[in-house]
């Protein structure tokens, strides 16, 4: 699958001040990145910046863990590539980058040719509840919480018996946690991840209207909710979900 990704590579220095606009951290030493749609059909404009010449890796990944991508940038300041999703088969992907002192992560879906990002909720509370329209009429409602003991809550309700998946997953990583529902109307779980590495995890939330994608940053054994990612589309995961795969 990797050798069906088409990766056109262009390394530049450049002035980070001059392209980029939004940081991923604050601080006087900070990993900016900048992911948009190109102009090429299938495909991703990526660049970082304030790399430190750090070794850092640049990877996409299902929502079931699998690393379908993967590349690694070492003694760089910045970097620039385009990403060409041609060949992947259509669903929810998580494009991130990683190195020792920070991490990035952008969930994207890729369906009929086109790849689209998920909508960032930096400005929401990162606990304020998820609400959307079903087909059948129904709002469904979605938590994702911070509980006591290094864990993570979701907690789901009108989902009237419709299909839903919950999963846990490590940067770069294979899934950790998997939960499908089939026949529910409401769901509630936490999920400890006390003892694991200190590392950015992705839980998301899929059902046949919507996928949700929770950033969580985990360290020292503290646990942080960073921000949660949103495609309102039926889209592949959806639609798979639907029939029961």
């Amino acid at each position: 699958m990797k050798k069906q990704i088409i990766l056109i590579v262009a390394m530049m220095l450049f002035s980070t001040a001059a392209i980029f606009a939004k940081p991923f951290t604050e601080g006087t030493s900070r990993l900016i990145v900048h992911l948009d749609k190109s102009a090429d059909p299938n495909s991703l404009d990526l660049r970082v910046a304030n790399l430190n010449k750090e070794l850092t890796q640049i990877g996409i990944q299902d929502l079931n863990g699998n690393l379908k991508f993967s590349k690694f940038v070492h003694k760089k300041e910045s970097f620039a590539l385009r990403l060409n999703l041609k060949g992947m088969a259509e669903g929810a992907y998580v494009v991130f980058v990683s190195n020792k002192s920070h991490q990035h992560s952008q969930a994207i879906s890729f369906q009929n040719e086109d790849v689209a990002l998920f909508e960032n909720s930096e400005d929401k509370e990162p606990e304020a509840p998820f609400r959307f329209t079903s087909k059948n009429g129904g709002t469904v409602i979605v938590r994702i919480s911070d509980e006591d003991n290094c864990s993570v809550g979701v907690q789901m309700a009108n989902l009237q018996k419709r299909p839903a998946s919950v999963r846990l997953m490590q940067i770069g990583e294979q899934t950790m946690f998997s939960k499908h529902l089939r026949k529910e109307d409401a769901f509630a779980q936490k999920i400890n991840l006390s003892g694991m590495a200190d590392s950015d995890y992705i839980l998301s939330v899929e059902m046949e209207d919507a996928t949700i994608v929770q950033i969580l940053h985990l360290s020292e054994g503290v646990l942080t909710l960073k921000k949660h990612q949103v495609a309102e589309s039926p889209g592949a995961a959806g639609k798979a979900l639907a029939k029961g795969k």
